[in-house]
């Protein structure tokens, strides 16, 4: 697979493609529309695997994004089903344990690969690309570089981007901070962990803990 470590994707080229959102959290639906819709993808959510079968077969999907923990039917079940229908899209768990991944081996056929949040974002676009078989679009500015030219060294990210990351968690924007925190990372150098451990945050809506923690940064001294 190709690496997007160090790209910014903006769209794919060919028809415009559904993915289906089955999550009984409603931060975990916005969150993954927040980051597929800008990139021209049409995205269908639902809250149960009930309401994501109707979908299913109301409209043409091409990906499911299925969570494992859910009230009623959960993810597991809900891609036997699907299955059992006769439906041949791929299906991605998502989860937060592991260990739940690969507890049920009987279940493993019925879905193509797996997400552990807290994820970041390059790897969901990864495997989604990947089942897809998409080609990614990426900013010009990146396409035009000269293949002989060395990349050039990141900036470390620093008390200017904490602040505007900081005014986004206290308005609560989820969207809006999901899209800086990406930015921050594609552009600076930002230690994966603090960038995983603010998007776990963030996507649980936990914006007081994000600001005490973005905080920290900026008292430790990192440069503007």
């Amino acid at each position: 697979a190709v690496s997007l470590e160090h790209k910014q994707i903006v769209g794919y080229e060919g028809t415009r493609r559904t993915i289906l959102v089955v999550d009984d959290e409603f931060s975990q639906r916005q969150l993954m529309n927040d980051i597929l819709s800008p990139l021209d993808f049409t995205v269908l959510t639902a809250s149960s695997a009930e309401d994501g079968m109707r979908l299913l077969t109301k409209y043409q999907i091409d990906l499911l994004l299925l969570d494992l923990n859910m009230p009623g039917a959960n993810g597991w079940q809900a891609a036997r089903d699907i299955r059992q229908a006769g439906y041949q899209q791929p299906i991605i768990i998502v989860s937060a344990n592991v260990r739940e991944l690969d507890k049920v081996a009987s279940a493993r056929r019925n879905h193509n690969d797996y997400l552990v949040k807290p994820f970041m974002i390059n790897q969901l676009l990864s495997k989604v690309g990947e089942w897809l078989s998409l080609r990614w679009q990426y900013k010009a500015s990146e396409a035009k570089a000269s293949v002989h030219e060395p990349p050039a060294a990141k900036p470390a990210a620093g008390v200017t981007q904490f602040k505007a990351l900081k005014s986004l968690a206290e308005i609560g924007y989820l969207s809006g901070f999901v899209s800086k925190l990406n930015d921050i990372n594609n552009n600076y150098k930002l230690s994966a962990d603090i960038a995983r451990e603010l998007q776990q945050l963030a996507t649980q809506c936990q914006f007081q803990k994000a600001i005490e923690k973005i905080d920290v940064l900026i008292a430790s001294g990192h440069p503007p």
